[in-house]
């Protein structure tokens, strides 16, 4: 099968966990034997129209960068793409990349890796877009979030949900842990980052003596630094770097305001390690009980995040956690080999399937 998967953007230098899913999953479909190609628009000078990664083809179409230029710029050059490639399938992730399909005689089937409606903050004519492509957008749509903090879209529309996956040769466990407590995610509003280190704050002063440690970057990044110099801010790490942390850490935070999928709270887990999570994306999932962490249900809540934290470290401290159990639960729902498998057979569903309207009406 010749599957082709339309992104908004791919460095290999500097991977977002949309384009992080895509090159595994597109590493276990070239497993299985079968020929993959991703799809982009170029984000920065020097990048390569094409090139071949693990044998993985990427091609890019030129764009305007300037921010409301950039999926218009590069419409035609995608277009363009998309007819040289002719692949049976394609799989574009999100809204940005479905559009051209709707005006396309091609198989495909969209990924939704969250919704921007969920933000807090978001542009007008995004959500409205967005809507739009999904409403348009030929159906079943695949979705790898299961909760929807403010949106209706996954009851509303025809979704599919298979989630992401995981490596299990990457995360291993790890027997032991230090004092610290783990953030992994850009130092946004939307991660929350600015309560979690309130949080930490707080109760450190109240003698708990936890250390936070936050991997990644982000607007809020020197303000938090300044305000409070106890919490570590790493920046980006990746690699043996970030699955070192995970393992030495003592549990793992992200309680998000909206995630589509939430990647770092599956990698935490498959390094055995507990996890305080919020009730958006895989989160409600993943905490299958008290061993596996805890769920922040008010993300405005510093006291509810600052409760979590000090009932999780209470456990762990007076009755530890199973962490075998923990990863155990990831490898048996979660390896990209399984999420594969539940592409591959809506792929030839719909590759059989003559009927070439796209419209969701």
């Amino acid at each position: 099968m010749k599957i082709a998967i339309p992104v908004v953007r791919f460095s290999i230098e500097k991977l977002g966990g949309v384009e992080r899913d895509v090159i595994e999953i597109g590493r276990e479909f070239k497993k299985k034997g079968h020929d993959v190609s991703i799809i982009c628009r170029d984000f920065k000078k020097g990048e390569l129209r094409e090139e071949e990664i693990g044998g993985i083809k990427i091609f890019r179409a030129n764009a305007i960068r300037i921010k409301w230029l950039k999926m218009i710029s590069s419409f035609f050059g995608i277009l363009k793409i998309i007819k040289k490639i002719d692949a049976d399938i394609y799989n574009p992730r999100d809204w940005s990349p479905t559009f051209p399909f709707l005006f396309l005689k091609k198989h495909y089937i969209m990924t939704s890796h969250g919704f921007h409606a969920d933000y807090e903050k978001t542009n007008p004519f995004t959500k409205f877009m967005e809507k739009f492509v999904l409403s348009k957008a030929k159906k079943p749509i695949i979705c790898v979030q299961r909760k929807s903090p403010k949106v209706n879209y996954i009851k509303k529309f025809d979704f599919k949900i298979i989630p992401n996956g995981i490596d299990p040769k990457e995360f291993k466990v790890k027997e032991g842990h230090k004092k610290f407590v783990l953030f992994v995610g850009a130092v946004n509003e939307r991660k929350n980052i600015k309560r979690v280190c309130e949080a930490i704050s707080n109760l450190n002063k109240e003698g708990l003596k936890l250390k936070l440690k936050v991997a990644g970057l982000g607007p809020f990044k020197k303000e938090l630094e300044k305000k409070h110099p106890g919490v570590d801010f790493l920046g980006h790490k990746k690699d043996e770097e970030l699955i070192k942390l995970y393992q030495e850490c003592k549990f793992f935070i992200l309680p998000s305001t909206a995630e589509g999928f939430g990647r770092v709270w599956l990698e935490a887990l498959a390094c055995g390690k507990p996890i305080i999570a919020s009730t958006v994306g895989e989160g409600p999932i993943l905490v299958q009980d008290r061993d596996f962490g805890r769920i922040v249900k008010d993300v405005h809540s510093v006291r509810e995040i600052s409760t979590a934290i000090k009932s999780l470290n209470n456990q762990i401290d007076k009755k530890g956690v199973n962490n075998k159990k923990i990863r155990e639960f990831v490898l048996e729902n979660y390896t990209w080999e399984k999420i594969a498998e539940g592409y591959l057979k809506l792929f030839n569903e719909e590759i059989k399937n003559e009927n070439f309207n796209n419209s969701g009406d």
